[in-house]
């Protein structure tokens, strides 16, 4: 189910910017970015694939399907990004975004189109896929949200969306299910505080 799901994922950004008519104006942000370095800093706030180690038997991710990036945008916001994508369809999709925005309410705007984008692009690509949020499961930051991403009525992965002061921190992980929240407090907790 991982690969559905992640091609679910990457057309939907897509989609949705055409439906919005946002494309030249993204072509143009998009020409405007300036690659930065990552730092050690930058991936120890990043939850990845082998933080996920110690939750599954027989798991064993390998460094040649991780990327990481970090751009800086026209208004001095930066992103910073890591995407696991394994052709072995046993391992699961990891995809984290951090993005530092200029201030509060940028970031606002950020957490709410994150999630709008999401739910609406997993309908677009097939009226199977759903997000069904979990309002009590964990919660962390200044706020936050939870959800399982559902195909077909069945529970095929997870989203997490934080938003800590100018902050956002978006996680997907599709293939595997953690219902545990305490793991996700494991995961996140020092993570989320080091924003």
């Amino acid at each position: 189910m991982k690969k559905p799901v992640a091609v679910a994922l990457i057309i939907t950004g897509v989609a949705l910017l055409s439906i919005c008519g946002f494309v030249s104006l993204v072509l143009i942000w998009a020409a405007a970015t300036n690659t930065l370095p990552i730092s050690e800093s930058d991936t120890q706030v990043i939850v990845t694939a082998n933080d996920l180690v110690p939750y599954f038997d027989d798991y064993a991710p390998t460094i040649e399907h991780e990327s990481f990036q970090k751009v800086q945008y026209l208004d001095q916001s930066v992103e910073l990004t890591y995407e696991y994508d394994s052709p072995n369809e046993n391992d699961p999709f990891v995809s984290t975004t951090i993005s530092y925005e200029r201030n509060k309410g940028d970031a606002s705007g950020v957490y709410l189109a994150t999630w709008t984008f999401q739910k609406l692009g997993l309908k677009s690509e097939d009226q199977r896929f759903e997000l069904e949020e979990l309002d009590s499961f964990y919660s962390i930051g200044d706020r936050s949200r939870f959800a399982n991403i559902m195909y077909g009525g069945e529970p095929v992965g997870h989203l997490f969306l934080v938003q800590k002061g100018n902050t956002v921190y978006s996680f997907i992980l599709t293939g595997f299910l953690i219902e545990d929240p305490s793991v996700w407090m494991e995961l996140f907790s020092e993570r989320i505080q080091n924003l």
